[in-house]
């Protein structure tokens, strides 16, 4: 009887195993067929491409090799586009690498369609069908006009060839599994950039991707009641940086902090201490426009209060 009852329960174990892997493996990611999309070749379109690869999206930064010489993320000569390894600490599960995204049509995305380049940033899928990790931040791409979007690969189709090979992202399991559930297909063409200085600025703040460096994270994911709340680490040949808090409290965040004090971060990356900072990508952020700037700041005005401290930083002398 006891051995029929473990037969049965270890039959039920494997079924449950097999559900899960099936349902993981056989239904996710949810992949469509690329669009038949088009991006237009107008010296408008390319110059609103640019602006959002390389002062709003943060493209250029995550698929170039940066000079970690000098503060401000600026990037290397050369290397614009062809793609970027990233280090990452010890117990991050896996490695990360920013695609090479130039023009090269074998290391690249020369043989790319417009579509397939739409939908790797707006859905976070590949070309070859595989689930993009999450640390490009398509979902929040998601809320791209196809003005935009297709204004950013018009851009893209204009940069130098890099003939560049990156090894692609190697996620261990069961994080790998997991992200399987992060694609959806973008059905119809969200609105387009807001002219409200109010819902510009929520669009900024998430398509920036501020939350992903100003957020605590656990086990590979943002601490969801400690968002802005700071609190990340990164270390490098500068040392060890921790990201602030940036929501609006008025002693652990920003809440006394004039718009004098951070449009300098973003403009000239200047803390109120005098110090540059490292890490935060403020060489890119410097070219948003006035308006841009503005509703970006308004919208850090409305950041829940968060009254954590980050641990210092600890900066290694030049």
């Amino acid at each position: 009887m006891v051995k029929r009852v473990l037969l049965i329960l270890a039959g039920v174990v494997v079924l449950g195993v097999g559900l899960v892997l099936g349902f993981f493996y056989g239904l996710r990611p949810r992949v469509r067929p690329a669009q038949d999309l088009h991006a237009p070749t107008s010296p408008e379109a390319i110059e609103r491409g640019r602006y959002l690869s390389e002062h709003v999206l943060g493209c250029a930064g995550c698929h170039s090799e940066i000079d970690d010489t000098r503060p401000g993320d600026f990037l290397k000569p050369g290397t614009e586009y062809g793609g970027r390894i990233f280090e990452i600490p010890a117990d991050f599960p896996g490695t990360l690498a920013g695609a090479n995204i130039s023009s090269d049509p074998e290391t690249g995305i020369g043989a790319w369609t417009d579509g397939e380049i739409v939908r790797a940033i707006r859905e976070g899928i590949g070309k070859d069908g595989h689930t993009i990790f999450p640390i490009m931040n398509y979902k929040a791409y998601r809320r791209l006009s196809d003005e935009d979007v297709l204004a950013v690969v018009a851009y893209l189709r204009t940069r130098p060839p890099i003939r560049r090979v990156i090894p692609p992202p190697d996620i261990n399991f069961p994080v790998s599994m997991f992200i399987r559930m992060l694609p959806e297909p973008v059905e119809h063409s969200p609105a387009a950039w807001p002219d409200d200085p109010a819902a510009r600025g929520e669009l900024l703040l998430e398509v920036m991707g501020c939350k992903d460096c100003h957020s605590p994270m656990e086990r590979g994911a943002i601490v969801a009641d400690k968002l802005y709340a700071g609190g990340m680490c990164f270390e490098g040949r500068f040392g060890k940086v921790c990201s602030p808090n940036i929501s609006s409290h008025d002693a652990a965040g920003i809440g006394k902090w004039t718009d004098a004090d951070l449009k300098r971060v973003f403009r000239e990356g200047g803390g109120r201490d005098g110090r540059k900072l490292w890490v935060m990508p403020w060489s890119m952020y410097r070219g948003l426009t006035d308006t841009d700037l503005d509703a970006l700041i308004l919208a850090l005005r409305k950041v829940p209060a968060r009254s954590d401290l980050s641990p210092p930083s600890e900066l290694k002398q030049p």
